[in-house]
């Protein structure tokens, strides 16, 4: 089971769903954890009757919301402490250093720190790195309508004294209003589709995929978003 982090205090949910979608269609089981405090999920995602702590599916994904511990979660499952949860890749979403602990990101195959350069995003994101305990690699996942090499410097530089190891890999994004309103028609329909998606979030989610399962091409991946698109799952 491949254990993948999304830290930071940026709005993840779509990333995340986008990346599990491809993920499912590779035919990995997939779960998605949404430990953030805002909890986007259980507002995109179609459901019956969700309680404080549940486990739905959606389009072949599993989602998991008010689950605080990797512990509490294999409580809820029936597991024991040891045991395996039974997936292939587990996207947590986190935006505390609590999370960051009580999941044990520092074991995680891969950690994504997303964050975008607004002032909230950036210092709330930042309070998240300040309080971790154990040294954790990151992989840097920078989100903007424009970025620049400035960016990157100035995130160096407010978290040089935290506890983390930066991986040399970089992954920018940069965002676009029809990627935003495709994604918002998609929420409407309770679809995943790539349809209107633009290139470069179809960009960011093929580095996510192959980040994780390296020994898939984007020639695999663009593949599969023809099949979804189409209708195939």
């Amino acid at each position: 089971m491949k254990t993948i982090g999304f830290i930071g205090i940026y709005d993840k949910t779509d990333i995340m769903l986008y990346t599990a979608k491809i993920l499912t269609m590779l035919n990995r089981k997939t779960l998605i954890i949404d430990s953030s405090i805002m909890q986007k999920a259980k507002y995109v995602i179609p459901t019956i009757n969700p309680t404080h702590s549940y486990i739905t599916e959606f389009e072949r994904i599993d989602i998991a919301v008010g689950f605080s511990s990797i512990q509490e979660l294999r409580s809820y499952l029936g597991y024991g402490i040891q045991d395996d949860l039974g997936y292939d890749v587990v996207l947590i979403d986190i935006d505390t250093a609590e999370g960051v602990s009580n999941f044990e990101m520092h074991l995680a195959d891969n950690n994504f720190f997303v964050t975008a350069f607004d002032a909230y995003s950036l210092k709330r994101g930042l309070e998240i790195l300040s309080g971790l305990e154990i040294s954790i690699a990151m992989i840097k996942l920078l989100v903007a309508k424009k970025l620049t090499k400035e960016d990157n410097q100035y995130l160096d530089y407010l978290s040089r004294n935290y506890k983390i190891r930066w991986n040399e890999r970089i992954i920018n994004y940069i965002v676009t209003e029809s990627t935003t309103q495709a994604i918002i028609d998609n929420q409407r329909t309770g679809k995943i589709k790539f349809k209107n998606i633009g290139s470069e979030f179809v960009e960011l989610i093929s580095t996510i995929t192959t980040t994780i399962i390296p020994e898939i091409t984007i020639n695999d991946i663009m593949k599969i978003i023809k099949t979804i698109d189409k209708g195939g799952y």
